[in-house]
C-alpha cells in the first residue's frame, strides 16, 4: 500500500512540475508581416525563430536556449516582441518572406532586428547560444 502512495506521489509531483514549466515558457506570436513591421517601427526589439515541429536541432535549441530562465530574462528585461515562423507545413507566405530577404530556408534560422534597426537584422542558421541570446543586451 505504502508503494502504491510513494508512486501515487512521484506521479503527481512530476505533473505539476511539468505544469508548472509550461507556464513559464515564453509566448512566440505567429509570424506575420504586419506584426514583425509594426515592432521595426516601434524600434522593439525583435526574436524571429524560423524552424519546424520536425526540426532536431530546433526543438533542441528551443528547449536549451530560448526557454531557458536567462533567455526568459532578456525577453523581459528588453521588452522582446517574438514571432515563430513555422514551416512545419508549407507555408508560402513565409517562405516568399524569408526569399525576398535573402534568407535560406534551412533549418533552424534566428533573426534578430535590434531596436531601431530596420535594415540587415542579425541571421543566425542553425546555432543560437544563451552567450549569443545575452548579446542582444548590446
Amino acid at each position: 500500500m505504502f508503494r502504491n502512495i510513494k508512486i501515487a506521489t512521484i506521479i503527481i509531483i512530476a505533473t505539476a512540475t511539468m505544469i508548472g514549466c509550461k507556464s513559464h515558457m515564453p509566448t512566440w506570436n505567429s509570424f506575420d508581416e504586419t506584426a514583425l513591421q509594426k515592432s521595426i517601427d516601434n524600434g522593439q526589439p525583435t526574436l524571429i525563430q524560423v524552424t519546424a515541429e520536425w526540426c532536431a536541432n530546433g526543438i533542441y535549441i528551443e528547449d536549451t536556449v530560448l526557454n531557458s530562465p536567462e533567455a526568459m530574462a532578456l525577453y523581459s528585461d528588453l521588452d522582446m516582441q517574438l514571432l515563430k515562423a513555422d514551416l512545419t507545413h508549407e507555408n508560402s507566405a513565409i517562405e516568399k518572406w524569408l526569399a525576398n530577404n535573402g534568407i535560406p530556408e534551412n533549418l533552424p534560422v534566428y533573426i534578430y532586428y535590434a531596436p531601431g534597426q530596420k535594415e540587415s537584422p542579425l541571421v543566425l542558421r542553425n546555432g543560437l547560444t544563451k552567450q549569443k541570446l545575452e548579446s542582444f543586451r548590446r
